[in-house]
């Protein structure tokens, strides 16, 4: 070989060393560049060779686990060991069948750092196979659900206690509801027990006349059983005898009169005794603790049945009048409303302070069932407006007035999707207006 061509040779050497050493320095680069990538991402990027189980982290493995820098082993078997031992064996099925028919690998599973601290990660992979099929690579990224995981987790307690509250509010406001309607009913208890009292007085007065008109019967059936006697005997002197005692009791004692008084008495009684069973019924019907039942009822009902109860707060000083148009039934919870009915109509009785009308008009307009409920009694003051339906506000002296009647009743009514509004002015007509959709209220569906 001559000099040119050694020197030829020489040159091509040279350069194809050069372009190997550039090439490795692209590598180096490139390489650099995708650690610096890596580790400026949140996610873990990891490569593991099948064969030799070695593992190449790109992002702070070490210090997520608790380790100094390169401390935490670069091995599959250390990678396998800090996984959660609930969730390993999934881990390990989910990548081996991902080699064996490249089914997607992506997987959820907690790690273990080295203190301890409970890592949640959602990985995933694919794998590199060789000509013959065998799996030589597999590479992937791992990213930390933990703050996410822990912020679900957060949140479900939250909603869970939200909801343990919010039932524990409802309790508290049927608690609430109930306690004001007894409140209201102590109230008017000696009202009640006066209009029990009257009926029953007199069921009691007319029985103590029909014991005593029983007690002459029972003498005039003795004298005509031992008429009989006489008869099938053959007496003739007894049987006048008997017939002349029979004929002096019966005008002595006006047997005439007690058979047409005993129809009257018992006719009063059987009233009174019908008034009393109203009273309760209405009282039971009133004072129920099934609020959380809904069911159809007709709002006319409802309002008769609460004048019944409050009748003797009214009877006195208030001249009713009442308007009950043709209205639909409707879905809603009669025993609330008609808590809301009795508010505003003791309201109403007691802004009377002397005689006043109390005024009941019921209509159904459109899609809504308007009840309004006027009085002509004191009115409200202006300044009185903005506090009506603030709980514990009341106008009313001590022992009148809980403060909660308006705040319930606004409540109830704001349950049944409706609204409630007032109008007045001092010595003007004072009017509430209740307005409730046809639809009613949905059924609520019980834990």
């Amino acid at each position: 070989m001559d000099n040119a061509d050694e020197k030829k040779e020489g040159f091509q050497d040279g350069q194809y060393r050069r372009q190997l050493e550039e090439r490795a320095a692209e590598l180096r680069i490139s390489e650099e560049r995708f650690r610096i990538a890596a580790q400026s991402v949140s996610d873990l990027i990891w490569d593991w060779d099948v064969s030799s189980g070695r593992v190449e982290w790109f992002g702070d493995i070490d210090g997520m686990l608790g380790f100094q820098p390169g401390g935490f082993p670069r091995t599959m078997d250390a990678w396998e060991n800090t996984i959660h031992p609930e969730d390993c064996e999934r881990v390990k099925k989910a990548r081996r069948q991902h080699l064996l028919d490249c089914q997607p690998f992506s997987v959820k599973y907690r790690m273990i750092g080295r203190d301890g601290t409970v890592f949640h990660w959602i990985d995933r992979g694919t794998g590199v196979w060789n000509e013959t099929g065998e799996a030589v690579r597999m590479i992937g990224a791992a990213t930390d659900i933990t703050k996410p995981m822990l912020a679900d987790d957060a949140l479900r307690k939250n909603m869970k206690e939200l909801g343990e509250l919010n039932r524990r509010i409802k309790e508290n406001q049927a608690q609430l509801i109930q306690s004001e309607k007894m409140a209201s009913l102590g109230q008017l208890a000696a009202g009640i027990a006066h209009e029990i009292n009257n009926p029953v007085g007199f069921v009691r007065s007319n029985l103590g006349t029909l014991s005593g008109y029983v007690g002459i019967l029972k003498r005039l059936m003795d004298l005509h059983i031992c008429f009989v006697q006489a008869v099938q005997a053959g007496d003739a002197g007894r049987q006048s005898a008997l017939m002349k005692e029979i004929d002096d009791l019966a005008k002595s004692e006006d047997l005439a009169f007690i058979l047409d008084d005993v129809d009257v008495l018992l006719s009063q009684s059987i009233d009174g005794a019908d008034r009393v069973k109203d009273i309760v019924q209405n009282l039971k019907s009133f004072a129920r603790l099934d609020e959380a039942e809904v069911m159809e009822a007709d709002l006319n009902e409802c309002i008769e049945s609460t004048l019944k109860i409050v009748w003797n707060e009214l009877k006195y000083k208030c001249r009713v009048e009442k308007k009950l148009g043709k209205l639909p039934m409707i879905r809603c919870y009669p025993g609330q409303l008609n808590q809301v009915f009795m508010n505003l109509l003791v309201n109403a009785a007691q802004a009377i302070s002397e005689k006043g009308d109390i005024i009941i008009e019921t209509e159904a307009v459109g899609q809504e069932i308007v009840i309004r409920i006027s009085d002509t009694g004191a009115g409200i003051l202006p300044e009185q407006f903005p506090k009506l339906f603030t709980p514990f506000y009341t106008t009313k002296p001590v022992g009148k007035g809980t403060g909660l009647g308006l705040p319930i009743s606004y409540g109830i009514v704001k349950k049944h999707n409706g609204t409630i509004q007032v109008e007045s002015a001092p010595g003007k007509l004072t009017t509430f207006t209740i307005r409730l959709p046809l639809d009613g209220v949905a059924e609520e569906v019980k834990p």
